[in-house]
């Protein structure tokens, strides 16, 4: 289900490019959680790809980063249209094979997967970013080490 808006931008932080707009209360009502909610739309009719934020009110806010504000030429202040619905598409980062196979030869397989969502993604994201094949080995001997000794903290 869609669900359309109009909001005004305001700053949220001392942070000048936390710009962001309050979700209308019926809208989050409608979904029913309180919780973070993965999202896909529009702002004034530019696609828009994000997460409703809690606001502590029993609602949630949107925040607009810099890119969607300058593809938009809108600001503090602004009005904005929205258009809103849930974000089916799973935002999981894909696990290599070749990483899935390293932590099955060590029986960490299970250790990996049973990390939170975010840890899981961020490790994933770390060999991701490696820009040769030599680096991508090294941190999957690392991260294979780090889970056997169990210590992840500061490892990406």
């Amino acid at each position: 289900m869609e669900y359309r808006f109009t909001s005004t931008i305001y700053k949220f932080s001392s942070n000048p490019s936390f710009c962001c707009v309050d979700v209308p209360d019926e809208v989050s009502a409608k979904w029913g959680r309180r919780v973070m909610i993965p999202v896909v739309g529009t702002v004034n009719g530019c696609d828009w790809r994000g997460t409703l934020l809690p606001n502590g009110n029993d609602g949630h806010r949107m925040v607009l980063n810099g890119q969607i504000r300058k593809r938009t030429r809108v600001g503090l202040g602004d009005s904005v249209e929205i258009s809103l619905q849930l974000d089916e598409v799973s935002r999981d980062a894909v696990m290599p094979p070749e990483l899935e196979e390293a932590l099955r030869e060590n029986d960490l397989l299970d250790v990996f997967n049973a990390m939170s969502r975010t840890k899981r993604n961020a490790a994933l994201k770390w060999l991701e970013s490696a820009k040769t094949a030599a680096t991508w080995e090294r941190r999957v001997e690392s991260l294979v080490m780090n889970l056997l000794h169990n210590n992840l903290k500061g490892i990406w």
